[in-house]
């Protein structure tokens, strides 16, 4: 078993064969009910969750044939999503500080990503809309490259 926890003594990390753990960057803080170590499929980050919802392994796998990944360079903010609780369509306020095209990627609330669409987003600030009428309601998060999520609700 392998596992991110501080069930031993509060604030001080270990692997679950007693390895010190040299990463820190949690996502949220950390308290004495929450002592268990898990990935969040949003982002990659962790957080520290309680006995309940602990995860039960983390596997690393070494990938010889790995290629690089190209990364977005052209920076656009996500600033806002409305409405929120959302039916048929969705808005989106952005700045960008070029014109480039950009990936919005939906999930929903197990990590599926739900819907993609590729746009176009012009030098500035902008609005766009996301046509969500075929997802069925729940709550849902859109994230774009290097953005945060934004979590939002479907309603019918």
């Amino acid at each position: 078993l392998i596992g991110l926890h501080d069930d031993q003594q509060e604030g001080q990390l270990l692997w679950q064969d007693g390895t010190p753990v040299g990463y820190n960057q949690l996502d949220n803080s950390n308290s004495s009910e929450q002592d268990f170590g898990v990935m969040n499929f949003w982002n990659g980050g962790w957080s520290m969750v309680n006995n309940q919802v602990r995860k039960k392994y983390v596997i690393e796998k070494v990938c010889a044939s790995a290629q690089a990944i190209p990364v977005e360079t052209t920076k656009s903010s996500l600033l806002a999503i409305y409405p929120n609780p959302a039916n048929d369509i969705i808005s989106m306020r952005l700045k960008a500080e070029q014109s480039h095209a950009s990936i919005f990627n939906i999930y929903n609330g197990v990590g599926q990503l739900m819907l993609s669409q590729n746009i176009d987003l012009p030098k500035g600030f902008s609005e766009i809309t996301l046509e969500i009428s075929k997802l069925p309601a729940g709550m849902y998060y859109l994230r774009t490259k290097g953005s945060t999520n934004f979590k939002f609700v479907i309603m019918r």
